[in-house]
């Protein structure tokens, strides 16, 4: 996170604030490491809409945001702000150029949840391809005599198309490679 704002050396005579817009109370080790030797303090508070009301975002060094719209109204309020990150991929809820017009630097996670989508992606792929939706439905009925809406197939048979090339769904394709044919879109 730092690195994205320079080296961190100049933040070494001050305590920074970062203010997080998810509500998340534990950071990876690898983003505190980052921080070490760094007096900084995080205020995580969840902000699902607009920050009115919440006053500390004024006085942050970094704002850390996930869906927040980061408006050049908001920006105008940031009193000393260096940085906005975003935990995500795409930069579409940050008014980009107010931020410039500020000195502020933008930056995002470009990894950010690629294994949890992918892994969500080969869950449903799963659940579709083994009728789970139908067969629970019918579980939850109680209807023990129902014919089975459909014949099931080994997994192994199918040939599973995967629409785009970014890094999800390549890390679709390395999980689900060893057991289907693979067709890209």
């Amino acid at each position: 996170m730092m690195a994205a704002f320079g080296t961190g050396d100049e933040y070494m005579d001050k305590k920074i604030m970062i203010f997080d817009t998810s509500g998340r109370t534990e950071y990876p080790r690898d983003a505190l490491e980052i921080l070490k030797g760094i007096d900084y303090e995080i205020i995580s508070s969840e902000i699902k809409g607009e920050l009115k009301g919440c006053p500390d975002f004024a006085d942050a060094d970094i704002l850390l945001v996930t869906s927040l719209a980061v408006t050049k109204e908001l920006i105008s309020k940031l009193k000393k702000c260096r940085g906005i990150v975003r935990y995500g991929i795409g930069l579409d809820n940050i008014d980009i150029e107010a931020a410039i017009e500020r000195g502020i630097k933008v930056s995002n996670v470009p990894d950010f949840c690629v294994e949890e989508v992918s892994d969500h992606c080969i869950a449903l792929l799963y659940a579709l391809a083994r009728n789970l939706f139908e067969y629970s439905k019918i579980g939850k009925s109680s209807d023990w005599n129902r014919i089975y809406p459909r014949r099931l197939y080994r997994m192994s048979s199918y040939t599973v198309g995967i629409i785009g090339y970014g890094d999800r769904q390549k890390r679709c394709r390395k999980t689900i490679g060893f057991r289907y044919e693979i067709a890209f879109v």
